[in-house]
């Protein structure tokens, strides 16, 4: 078999020098708190992740009736998970809404919030 050699190897080039300014991450705290309630209740917007179940009687005085969160029934055993979302685009968190719970009956709810 022939063997071919096209064109000479390029020379390395010699290193050029490159200055790269960062800025270091500011350390900060997430709090993450965990609620048991018989009532209704609001979070405010601007957390990384609210979590609502409907325990109803699973709460001692707690009863099996629905909730509505922000106009969505959640009857006894079910949930709602609602978590920021990381805009790529502008470099960013898009993190939830605010969160209005009416709670006439008295179901048991339990719901936990991460965010400050």
């Amino acid at each position: 078999m022939a063997r071919t050699t096209i064109g000479a190897p390029t020379p390395l080039q010699s290193p050029v020098a490159v200055t790269v300014t960062t800025t270091p991450a500011t350390a900060g705290t997430l709090s993450i708190e965990t609620y048991e309630v018989l009532t209704g209740f609001s979070v405010a917007a601007g957390k990384y992740m609210v979590h609502i179940k409907n325990v109803g009687s699973l709460i001692p005085g707690g009863l099996d009736v629905d909730i509505d969160v922000n106009g969505y029934t959640l009857s006894p055993g079910e949930e709602i998970l609602m978590e920021a979302e990381f805009d790529a685009a502008n470099n960013t968190y898009l993190t939830t809404p605010a969160i209005t719970v009416t709670n006439a009956s008295g179901a048991g709810v339990w719901y936990r919030v991460k965010g400050s």
